[in-house]
């Protein structure tokens, strides 16, 4: 007797990945509080932010976080997702995303400490957005004065 398998025996089929529905919305993860913690390690006085874990492609514990945009702001990346680096602090310090802007009392974005950081009050905001507006129908007329735009736009 010979152990032999049969002629008419395939291999099993082989399983495919299953493809994301295109339609279904993605569920992103807002970061918490206590994964935020465990990622980073905040200096308050000094204002460092630095990561506690490994993150792979060359980052390790004890670097520091993010890298700074055009606009001088430090951003980073956590699970796809970009944060800016004052908010993951205000997050770290309160446990509660910040419900408005964060402005910086000096004026510098890459100074994190959290003496620096405040809530920007709503008064602020309002005139803010109106000096905005002001700016914005001031070149709006200099740009019809000289051509550049036609008036009925």
């Amino acid at each position: 007797m010979t152990d032999t398998l049969p002629s008419s025996s395939a291999p099993p089929p082989l399983k495919r990945k299953r493809k994301r529905d295109r339609n279904a919305p993605r569920v992103r993860v807002r970061l918490s509080a206590s994964n935020a913690r465990h990622l980073l390690h905040y200096d308050g006085r000094s204002g460092l932010l630095v990561w506690n874990v490994d993150r792979g492609h060359g980052v390790r514990a004890g670097d520091e976080v993010g890298t700074v945009r055009d606009d001088g702001r430090i951003a980073l990346t956590i699970d796809r997702k970009t944060y800016m680096a004052h908010r993951v602090v205000w997050l770290i310090m309160t446990g509660d995303w910040p419900e408005s802007r964060i402005l910086f009392r000096d004026g510098d974005p890459q100074n994190l400490r959290w003496a620096n950081l405040m809530l920007e009050a709503d008064s602020y905001s309002q005139s803010y957005h109106a000096t905005y507006q002001r700016q914005h129908r001031q070149k709006r007329r200099r740009a019809i004065d000289r051509g550049w735009l036609d008036a009925d736009r």
